[in-house]
């Protein structure tokens, strides 16, 4: 699925459009999640069209948290698996000087592979283990907005 959908951006970078959308299409074929990112290569086509100065952390940074609202909504149907990071993670790599994304990014593959341990200590589904994944994942998510927020305040103060 990202195999395609960054050859797809490389392609639309590229302006060439004809193997940019063909690309993006297997992408979506492949896993419907890629559409989430679809309104962010709508806006570089856009940009491009009107030939507007564009910086491409901006679309990197909207591509990512198009992504991240994909796991969240994967994540609503079932439980939170670690796997779905790999939905915004590409893209959030490239963006890595983006201190509001890299934090979280780095929390999240510490610690989402702790979402195992439960299932494995206890052997089964049965609670308290959902309690224990919704903690688990509520910390995850409490830690990245304080450390995001502390760095920020960090360099606001000097």
């Amino acid at each position: 699925m990202l195999f395609f959908a960054l050859a797809s951006l490389y392609y639309l970078l590229r302006k060439n459009y004809k193997i940019a959308v063909v690309l993006f299409v297997l992408s979506v074929g492949v896993k419907f999640a890629t559409i989430f990112v679809l309104p962010a290569y709508l806006l570089i086509g856009y940009v491009q069209y009107k030939r507007i100065t564009f910086k491409l952390d901006v679309f990197f940074v909207l591509a990512t948290l198009l992504m991240i609202l994909a796991v969240i909504i994967a994540s609503g149907r079932t439980n939170f698996q670690p796997w779905y990071l790999i939905y915004c993670l590409p893209f959030a790599a490239l963006t890595i000087r983006k201190y509001y994304l890299f934090i979280p990014c780095i929390i999240f593959m510490l610690l989402s592979p702790l979402t195992y341990a439960p299932n494995l200590y206890l052997g089964n589904s049965n609670p308290p283990l959902p309690f224990l994944l919704d903690s688990l994942n509520f910390l995850m998510v409490l830690l990245s907005i304080s450390l995001t927020f502390s760095y920020w305040l960090r360099f606001r103060i000097k």
